[in-house]
């Protein structure tokens, strides 16, 4: 199917400079990929590979995009999936591909992929900066009067002591029906990781995720599987034919679709998450509000009902 396509390379500013695997950045740019068919639909996506998390660069991913933007014109995007592409160009010819067709049956982008897909999901409300105690505490009391049901604070980037003391005030604070993620980044030793567990309520996290360098590690703590651990960027590494013998400990998948490539191999990895019994959170990677809201579309199709998206990374942005 022919289409035109239209490539612009965008930039968002943050409220404050983010600091990703050690890298800070103070806005975010993006590529905005508009696409119209030959019915006049028209749909929009980005490619938004970020410094610190895709190996690929904004540079890059243009540059590709424009030396395919030809063959894209004339031949659509159904082959898109088998291309060698980069993980994030991949992402947002993808997203479109599916736009397209959810467009063509007059359906939202989560009922074409899942007929039984959610009306609504909550979003996980998220801390990614140091906070004054009095900061943190009208943040946390504002989440609690908006009725946030789920909370996800970075942890890793202070000693071990403030991350407990962090972890254990906001669990004195919030609501006990309000679930707790830690994302670690892969920052603690596994001495640091045994010392956390063994300091704070655990019964009261729904999960930690990506604790240490090598999930893997873990296997040397004798009460392990009490524990919920997420993995994230570590996924990557596994086969999807050495999935299943993934330990039980490992409870929940946060995937970011920017790096995996798109809603195909999402798709195909929350069939094995609910296969084997774990469930999937679908994360965003700073996307622009175009993009949170194409992910929120993916998350509706592929949650399980009341496990929060992880998508409030838009409260960064100035508005």
């Amino acid at each position: 199917m022919k289409l035109s396509l239209h490539i612009d390379i965008k930039s968002i500013p943050f409220k404050h400079p983010v600091a990703v695997r050690g890298i800070t950045i103070s806005d975010r740019q993006y590529i905005q990929l508009t696409a119209t068919d030959q019915f006049g639909h028209t749909v929009t996506s980005e490619v938004s590979p970020l410094d610190g998390l895709h190996q690929e660069s904004i540079d890059e991913a243009s540059e590709q995009l424009n030396q395919i933007k030809q063959n894209i014109a004339e031949t659509g995007l159904e082959n898109i999936a088998n291309k060698k592409l980069y993980p994030s160009v991949k992402c947002g010819l993808d997203i479109l591909f599916y736009l397209l067709k959810a467009k063509q049956k007059n359906s939202s982008l989560a009922n074409y992929l899942n007929p039984q897909a959610l009306s609504s999901l909550p979003i996980n409300a998220l801390l990614n900066e140091d906070l004054s105690k009095r900061e943190l505490n009208k943040t946390l009391d504002r989440w609690m009067a908006e009725k946030r049901t789920c909370i996800k604070i970075k942890l890793g980037r202070q000693s071990l002591n403030k991350d407990i003391r962090l972890t254990k005030h906001i669990l004195s604070t919030i609501d006990p029906s309000v679930a707790l993620r830690l994302d670690i980044n892969q920052q603690w030793t596994l001495s640091e990781f045994q010392s956390f567990i063994h300091s704070v309520d655990l019964n009261k996290i729904e999960y930690i995720e990506e604790p240490v360098i090598d999930y893997r590690q873990l296997d040397e703590i004798p009460d392990i599987h009490a524990i919920k651990i997420a993995l994230d960027e570590s996924i990557l590494n596994v086969e999807t034919s050495h999935f299943q013998t993934l330990p039980a400990y490992i409870k929940a998948l946060v995937i970011k679709p920017m790096i995996l490539g798109g809603i195909t191999p999402t798709i195909q990895l929350a069939s094995l998450a609910h296969i084997s019994g774990r469930y999937l959170v679908i994360s965003s990677s700073y996307e622009s509000p175009t993009g949170l809201d194409n992910l929120y579309q993916l998350a509706l199709a592929t949650h399980k009902e009341d496990i929060a998206a992880g998508l409030d990374t838009g409260v960064n942005f100035v508005e």
